[in-house]
């Protein structure tokens, strides 16, 4: 079966940062980078045997990042044990490597060794100023408790001038710690104070994306990945949002968005479907902070994918985010060929587009999802509080913030 692999450049920042790692440990990289190049695309595509031949060619060469390749393909067909063999040795070599340490936090949060995750990380962040460290460890947080270690941590690393503590990103970090341990005051704080500071500042230095992993051809191989592997354990899901509008409307995927969606019912059995798309060896779980409304996916490719589990109620089909909730008239479902396949899609496409979009038949520019969707409620209002803080921060100066703005001053927050 052809399979569309990500170009090269998409992969570079992998590959540099691969780079940059090793040589940080004395290693000699010349003689990887084709290799690490390689490896990186066969993982692209979920090419597992040829990963696993290329990564033992690696050992018993001599070269212990063969072992971060096999403890990946581990990790990702869901044979946790064997990962976490293969990652400790890879750490027994490079203790600080910062994707390895990753890898080690993720195979343990699946196996239940929260304390170890967090221990792991812990260290790290003493150790490098990988801003992403923070990022898995405020995924951790699940209360009060957890979050105040959290901050005694970041407050240690501020000191050791491992991290700024006013980096948008390192707010962004303790926001979703703030979050997950539910402390409403800590996260509007935090926005209040982060705003009031940069009020006075100049404009927020935005992310320049080098490489976007999203194209056409790979956006469709994912869902057409999703869907052997649904289709196998007869889970029955079908298109919305975006990647509907796509279907109807373009009949393609929309050049602007970013990734796909689909739905579920939402008395589909959660960990049986999780399980079916741990063990498939092309998706990563991205963490969730309503993980039974919304599932994200990352495919190997760089290509996101959300599941939203559609509640049944008498008059209303209903599916939500951590935010918001969206709300639609009951409907069946129909085939449609799209993509070379057959998927599902509201028979009435009409009326579910027209409830979400408004007049859907016509592209609308810079059109936000998070405020424009026609058949929006906020879920969560402390959810939504945060969210609009960190656009208006983002957006200062654009006209779009100004939406954000009254959001604020609807829910009280003086800005």
């Amino acid at each position: 079966m052809s399979r569309s692999i990500v170009s090269i450049k998409s992969i570079m920042p992998h590959v540099a940062r691969m780079n940059r790692e090793l040589k940080a440990t004395k290693e000699k990289t010349v003689f990887l980078l084709p290799k690490v190049v390689q490896l990186a695309q066969l993982m692209s595509i979920g090419n597992h045997s040829k990963v696993r031949e290329i990564a033992r060619q690696l050992i018993e060469q001599g070269k212990p990042i063969g072992y971060f390749y096999e403890a990946q393909s581990d990790f990702l067909t869901a044979n946790y044990s064997d990962a976490k063999q293969r990652i400790d040795l890879f750490l027994s070599y490079y203790p600080y490597h910062p994707d390895g340490v990753y890898l080690q936090a993720q195979i343990l949060e699946e196996i239940d060794e929260l304390g170890s995750a967090w221990s792991v990380l812990d260290n790290l962040a003493l150790s490098s100023t990988r801003l992403k460290t923070w990022m898995y460890l405020s995924n951790l947080v699940k209360d009060d408790f957890d979050l105040a270690y959290f901050n005694r941590r970041l407050d240690s690393a501020y000191q050791f001038g491992k991290v700024d503590k006013q980096s948008f990103d390192i707010v962004r970090y303790r926001s979703n710690a703030g979050l997950r341990a539910k402390n409403t005051d800590f996260v509007l704080e935090l926005w209040r104070k982060y705003k009031k500071e940069k009020n006075s500042s100049a404009k927020l230095k935005r992310k320049v994306v080098l490489f976007s992993a999203y194209t056409s051809d790979i956006a469709s191989q994912a869902l057409k990945d999703l869907k052997r592997i649904l289709d196998s354990a007869n889970i029955e899901f079908f298109l919305v949002g975006g990647t509907l509008l796509g279907c109807v409307r373009e009949h393609a995927l929309l050049a602007h968005d970013k990734d796909i969606d689909i739905g579920v019912w939402a008395d589909v059995d959660f960990d049986f479907l999780r399980s079916q798309i741990a063990q498939s060896g092309l998706f990563y779980f991205v963490p969730s902070r309503a993980p039974r409304k919304l599932m994200t996916l990352k495919h190997v490719n760089g290509i996101s994918i959300d599941v939203f589990f559609h509640v049944k109620e008498k008059d209303n089909y209903w599916h939500a985010s951590v935010k918001l909730k969206w709300s639609n008239s009951p409907f069946v479902l129909m085939p449609q060929f799209f993509l070379g396949e057959h998927y599902l899609i509201p028979q009435n496409y009409d009326l579910y587009l027209t409830e979400h979009y408004g007049q859907w038949r016509y592209p609308v520019r810079d059109y936000d999802c998070s405020i424009d969707t026609k058949n929006l409620e906020i879920y969560d209002e402390v959810e939504m509080a945060a969210y609009a803080y960190k656009k208006i921060i983002e957006l200062k100066g654009e006209r779009k913030a100004e939406r954000y703005f009254q959001l604020l001053k609807n829910y009280g927050e003086i800005v």
